[in-house]
């Protein structure tokens, strides 16, 4: 009987300690807020509290132990990322590059020729700081010569990608997804939840592939690449459009009634 006691404390404390490991590696992996910190602040309080034997603030820290909890599972940027808040990308006021997709193309073809693959993300309304790891950020113009200076160096690494805004800037290479376990599984994902558009260069077929919405498209020429990019970002400037339309019609219909 005293065998059975012992076996099952040690199956209650091995999970509760298992849970709260767990819980503190994934509170460690916030890198915005140091929320591990305020967890332990939050247990040595309640702890402290129960031994000394506080009438009020024991129960009452106890009690709400849950409602702490949840705190921190909402002000956790991971919690941020899988409940898919899409972040709106802070556009400067200046004049864009309209070649900016001219320029890729060049430097991409230019790219495959020298037998080196290619991932660019294109980053276009909705920010990806949050999704993307970028071992620096650079926010440089695009101009052809510093795409081929980044591409031809030996610091680059074919096997992750480039960072890029539709506003001609570059923002970062060898970046990678935070959550890096499948590439082309992240890049579909995140395609679903952002206006994010993945352009792959394949140096053996010496052809394009596009992630966007979800969906992959394979073989495509420097051309064809060009047409369905440019159809995308118009189509996602007129259903913006149309919803600020909607609802500016929506709130003159209330006033007038």
């Amino acid at each position: 009987m005293f065998y059975h006691l012992i076996v099952r404390d040690i199956v209650e404390i091995l999970f509760y300690s298992s849970c709260i490991f767990t819980l503190c590696q994934w509170l460690k992996t916030d890198k915005t807020k140091n929320i591990l910190i305020y967890f332990f602040a939050y247990c040595f309080l309640a702890l402290s509290a129960w031994i000394i034997e506080l009438p009020t603030l024991a129960p009452f820290l106890f009690t709400y132990a849950p409602v702490a909890l949840l705190l921190f599972i909402i002000l956790h940027e991971k919690t941020l990322q899988r409940n898919l808040v899409t972040l709106c990308s802070i556009t400067p006021a200046r004049t864009e590059h309209q070649d900016w997709l001219d320029i890729l193309l060049s430097s991409s073809l230019a790219t495959i020729n020298a037998n080196k693959a290619l991932t660019i993300i294109i980053e276009h309304k909705d920010a990806l700081e949050h999704f993307i790891h970028a071992p620096f950020n650079i926010n440089a113009d695009m101009v052809k010569n510093v795409l081929d200076i980044f591409f031809t160096s030996s610091l680059y690494d074919e096997n992750k990608m480039v960072w890029i805004h539709t506003n001609g800037k570059i923002k970062g290479i060898n970046v990678d997804w935070v959550n890096n376990n499948d590439t082309s599984t992240d890049a579909l994902f995140y395609t679903t939840q952002s206006d994010a558009i993945i352009l792959s260069a394949h140096p053996i077929s010496r052809t394009f592939s596009l992630m966007m919405n979800g969906k992959e498209i394979k073989n495509l020429s420097a051309h064809q690449v060009h047409t369905i990019i440019k159809k995308q970002l118009s189509s996602l400037a007129s259903s913006l459009h149309k919803g600020v339309y909607r609802e500016h019609n929506k709130a003159e219909k209330t006033i007038s009634h």
